[in-house]
């Protein structure tokens, strides 16, 4: 038996938001939580990410809904790292020194100044307002 209808209560969602959420029809949901039909294994792979249990737990085969941290540690290092500013520019073909800086310089800023016009929106009485 799979445990989506258990997980999905136990998350106050509605059939129509998981479906939304995983991307399949509200009836496939109901489907799979009567046990008319059985989810692919790449639903099945899905939908205990979403969840964030383990596929022996979703599938009934497991008491404890937590996934062994191996393999949490493995999903993680799947991912590629993000690239860096540097790589970016070099990939754009901009492998001055000095203009990758003064580019780091330039992102610094409007990183700071949008911070500071966050605050300014926040703390500025509404009767003043902000450009």
């Amino acid at each position: 038996m799979i445990r989506i209808r258990e997980l999905r209560e136990a998350r106050g969602l509605q059939q129509k938001q998981l479906s939304i959420d995983l991307g399949v029809s509200q009836p496939t949901i109901s489907d799979w939580e009567s046990g008319r039909k059985h989810p692919s294994s790449k639903s099945v792979a899905k939908i205990a990410d979403y969840f964030d249990v383990s596929i022996d737990y979703l599938l009934s085969r497991a008491d404890n809904p937590d996934m062994p941290d191996t393999h949490k540690e493995n999903l993680t290092s799947l991912a590629p790292p993000p690239p860096t500013i540097e790589d970016v520019l070099k990939h754009e073909g901009i492998t001055n020194p000095e203009y990758i800086n003064s580019l780091k310089n330039i992102i610094e800023l409007m990183r700071r100044d949008e911070h500071n016009a966050d605050f300014a929106d926040e703390f500025t009485p509404k009767e003043y307002g902000t450009k």
